[in-house]
């Protein structure tokens, strides 16, 4: 069985706009490349069109900001090259129930655009997911979906918790979507087929005190998640939010519970995931979307767009590191290829890790940090495994 899975696509539609700073300045915040997300989009379906594909998974923030516009453009590009009964959506922090939905202009402030409610969301895309489902979670979007060869539970990590009136970025599954996942094995999982799990937010850390730095792209009950998903049988979980190429591991219960995590075609390398599965192991490859923009490559402009990203990245340790610190160039250049490594679900050779580390070290170590911040730091983006290409078994 072949599936594909499109995580953080972000479509937007441009009649939004795409000029101005306003719209320069959320784009290099966030690292998206919306401008061409259409044109991104149109070229990820036609190489998806042109396979022989059993499903797609869409691992949530689909549109950019539950923009109503950019949800209806959404579906009718997808349904113009897939098969609606092959289609199947969870929703990610950036589908529903956002106060961020803005029309650009090139000299004006953004102005709100409608969006859509948790309510539309459920009714819009009923049919993708939830109307084949075998069971449904009545606390939450979660469900769970029968193919040939495996299970695939479909986790709505979505928080319904808000801040000043909006929707926050970090996820979490209730107590009570715990207790259903917990119910399935003995009422519904009656094959003896291999389970898989697909939530938007992470469930098992990808770099040292990852729940402490970025604390926003794990769901926040990690443990209790990862616990219940082990017991239920699950040993591979794929995920999105963080937009990068990464494979975490981690033991529960006296097994391995993998976390592969999938890049988002708008921010570099501009990647989606192919899935092959059979006799229950599970094939991974990283496909990558490129073309020319005014005789520029796409993924080079989509490189320096996440490059211009690192004071962002930077900013999550500002709690931790005092502002000479975070404004040395040495620590940013650093910190700014490890997470375009990070994203790119590449390594870092150990001759560039150890400059770099002998580089930080010296620089924390003066300032009084602890040694578990420092080590942390050292091995920020680089202790994992590539997620481009794997085989993975789900026995």
């Amino acid at each position: 069985m072949k599936f594909y899975i499109i995580s953080d696509l972000h479509y937007y539609d441009k009649s939004l706009g795409t000029k101005g700073e306003a719209f320069e300045a959320m784009c290099i915040s966030e690292a998206k490349i919306l401008r061409y997300s259409h044109e991104i989009y149109t070229k990820v379906l036609e190489e998806i069109a042109a396979s022989e594909y059993d499903a797609v998974f869409f691992l949530g923030d689909f549109t950019a900001n539950a923009e109503e516009i950019s949800h209806q453009s959404f579906l009718d590009v997808t349904l113009s090259y897939l098969d609606k009964e092959k289609i199947f959506i969870i929703p990610g922090n950036h589908d529903f129930g956002t106060q961020d939905a803005f029309k650009y202009t090139e000299n004006g402030e953004p102005t709100p655009v409608s969006s859509i409610s948790q309510k539309q969301y459920e009714d819009r895309y009923y049919d993708y997911g939830a109307k084949q489902a075998i069971s449904r979670d009545k606390n939450s979007l979660s469900y769970l979906l029968e193919f040939e060869e495996f299970y695939c539970l479909c986790l709505d990590s979505s928080s319904y918790l808000k801040q000043n009136g909006n929707a926050v970025i970090s996820g979490e599954l209730s107590q009570a979507t715990l207790e259903w996942v917990g119910s399935l094995d003995k009422t519904i999982l009656t094959n003896k087929k291999p389970i898989i799990a697909m939530i938007h937010h992470s469930v098992i850390p990808h770099f040292p005190l990852h729940e402490h730095f970025f604390p926003d792209f794990l769901v926040r009950n990690h443990k209790d998640v990862a616990d219940t998903l082990e017991k239920a049988g699950i040993k591979v979980i794929i995920t999105g939010h963080h937009h990068a190429n990464s494979v975490a591991s981690s033991r529960v219960n006296n097994t391995e519970l993998l976390d592969i995590q999938c890049g988002s075609p708008v921010t570099y390398p501009l990647a989606y995931k192919e899935m092959n599965i059979k006799d229950s192991i599970i094939e991974l490859d990283t496909k990558s979307i490129d073309f020319l923009v005014d005789n520029v490559s796409l993924k080079d402009l989509a490189y320096d767009l996440l490059s211009q990203n690192i004071d962002g990245t930077i900013s999550h340790f500002q709690n931790e590191l005092d502002q000479d610190l975070l404004n040395s160039e040495k620590i940013k250049k650093s910190l700014n290829k490890r997470f375009i490594a990070y994203y790119a679900g590449e390594n870092l050779n150990k001759s560039t890790i150890e400059e770099h580390n002998t580089i930080i070290k010296e620089i924390l170590k003066k300032s009084g940090h602890s040694t578990e911040v420092v080590d942390a730091i050292c091995r920020f983006f680089i202790d994992k495994n590539s997620g481009l290409k794997g085989q993975y078994d789900l026995s």
